[in-house]
């Protein structure tokens, strides 16, 4: 990312006011001209809704690449960050994207744009995270799992998804199935199952031997007919004509088989004599196996139903016996490819949903590691990432009498993998009349050590006293032998050591060193 002119800037604003602190924000960059190469860096917070500069446009005849951009979200809540290029007025958005509390933006040349979460480590893969709990971060859906141009997205499983649509079948209606035009609606046309249809099957259920009345009770005996009537619906019988052939003894009309007698003093058996008890029996002799013979009042009752459909005996309350719905018996499934589950909110009935090829390869895998293998995303690769704080040292090779009276001193690095940039400001320090120092002039205490056998890119400047027109980084430097100037590119050697030249800082004086130091651990 390169700025080529005095109108190129580069401006961060946020989607909304913070909730307790700004964002933080550091960026490095390289300004060339035909003949020089100057390292820089900048960082500072955001201001809420209002735009802020955080790569300004370079000098006249001078080219800003910049190196990196880190956006740091300080605040308590996740803050919508916008990365924009100014040029003359005009904004390009770079990029818009939420981060979350705690978490970093971080761009290079080498990354691109990347989260950043600080564990010591950096991932490139939200499904590698660990740690996580519902609601604490973005929710993904693959492309290839919700391609279709509309419909609804379910899950089918853990963290897999697919696009399904509310279709009708035998006895639904749907409306607006796929949510593009409104919520799905859902209608029946299955006809209700009333106390009145329940009371017609019921009456379906009887024999000859009962009437179906449709009031309460629901059954009647039928009327006895032959021999002995009753009319429907009553205990009360009546013998109708008989001959004596019917009889169980021989009688003729000189010996009547009974006398005027009252029926009182005949006693039940074979005889004619017909009471309540024996009609009743009748009757119950007349039913079949759907009705029970009670000997109460009424009678009858309906047998208790099983199988499939249960109901206790006189009652018509019925279940559905537990198990007893087999696949077979289910409705059939409308195509290939389906699965039975919910897409719609809330509970409700059983719907089908679509499951298309890739949804079945993807669910078939063990592991996420076995699903990027499917999706040929291949092994992830991972970045560190790291800030911190440094203190600088002036001191010689050979210290002997050299002390230091520093007022400010204040050094700041971040670590990308291997590769360090550490960046130092002393101020103010008063150098004693010293004698015996001797040997290079040096800044110590570097944050890491550094790799034996890589050199490092070191550039710093310094004034004696600090004045508003010190020479800036590798420019040659002014103001005689009051000046230092620390360029180096040799051996570190494995030390913690900035090594300077042989300019030194002279006895008594009060000095301002800034600097930048860039290398691999």
């Amino acid at each position: 990312m390169i700025l080529t002119t005095v109108n190129d800037k580069i401006q961060l604003v946020l989607a909304g006011a913070v909730t307790t602190n700004q964002l933080e924000w550091v960026v490095s960059f390289a300004d060339h001209t035909g003949t020089t190469f100057t390292p820089g860096s900048a960082a500072g917070v955001s201001n809420n809704t209002i735009d802020v500069d955080i790569v300004l446009a370079p000098a006249a005849s001078t080219q800003r690449q910049v190196k990196t951009i880190s956006i740091y979200n300080a605040d308590t809540v996740d803050a919508t960050v916008t990365i924009k290029l100014d040029v003359s007025g005009v904004e390009r958005i770079l990029v818009k994207t939420p981060i979350a509390a705690g978490r970093s933006l971080f761009w290079s040349a080498e990354t691109g744009w990347t989260i950043q979460v600080h564990t010591g480590g950096g991932v490139s893969d939200h499904g590698l995270l660990s740690g996580l709990v519902d609601d604490d971060h973005l929710q993904y859906v693959l492309h290839t799992d919700v391609s279709a141009a509309t419909g609804i997205i379910v899950a089918t499983a853990a963290e897999v998804y697919a696009q399904r649509s509310i279709v009708a079948g035998t006895g639904i209606g749907v409306v607006d199935g796929d949510g593009v035009a409104g919520n799905p609606t859902v209608s029946s046309t299955i006809t209700q199952y009333t106390d009145e249809l329940a009371q017609d099957a019921v009456g379906a259920m009887a024999g000859a031997s009962l009437v179906y009345v449709d009031a309460t009770p629901l059954l009647a005996r039928a009327a006895l007919t032959g021999a002995i009537t009753a009319a429907q619906d009553t205990n009360t019988t009546a013998l109708g004509s008989f001959t004596k052939a019917q009889l169980s003894v021989a009688v003729s009309d000189a010996t009547p088989l009974y006398t005027n007698d009252s029926t009182t003093s005949l006693p039940e058996g074979t005889n004619l004599y017909f009471t309540d008890e024996r009609a009743q029996d009748a009757v119950g002799a007349m039913v079949d196996a759907s009705l029970v013979y009670t000997d109460l009042t009424p009678l009858l009752s309906r047998a208790a139903l099983t199988g499939d459909v249960t109901a206790p005996q006189g009652s018509n309350v019925t279940a559905i016996a537990a198990d007893s719905v087999t696949y077979a018996k289910m409705q059939n499934v409308s195509a290939t490819d389906k699965v039975l589950g919910r897409s719609t909110a809330g509970a409700g009935d059983v719907e089908e949903i679509a499951m298309t090829a890739a949804g079945r390869a993807l669910m078939d895998d063990a592991s996420a590691a076995d699903q990027r293998t499917t999706l040929g995303l291949g092994t992830v690769a991972v970045i560190s990432y790291e800030t911190g704080t440094w203190t600088p040292v002036p001191q010689f090779a050979v210290n002997g009498d050299f002390v230091p009276n520093i007022d400010f001193g204040a050094g700041s690095y971040y670590k990308l993998d291997n590769f360090v940039t550490a960046l130092t400001n002393l101020f103010g320090f008063d150098t004693n009349a010293y004698t015996t120092a001797s040997g290079q002039f040096q800044i110590a205490g570097l944050p890491f050590s550094t790799l034996s056998g890589v050199g490092p890119l070191v550039t710093a400047q310094s004034t004696v006293p600090p004045t508003a027109t010190a020479t800036v980084g590798m420019e040659a430097p002014s103001g005689g032998g009051s000046f230092l100037r620390i360029v180096s590119t040799a051996e570190l050697t494995g030390t913690q050591t900035i090594w300077g030249t042989t300019q030194i800082p002279p006895s008594r004086a009060n000095i301002r060193i800034n600097g930048s130091c860039i290398y691999r651990t």
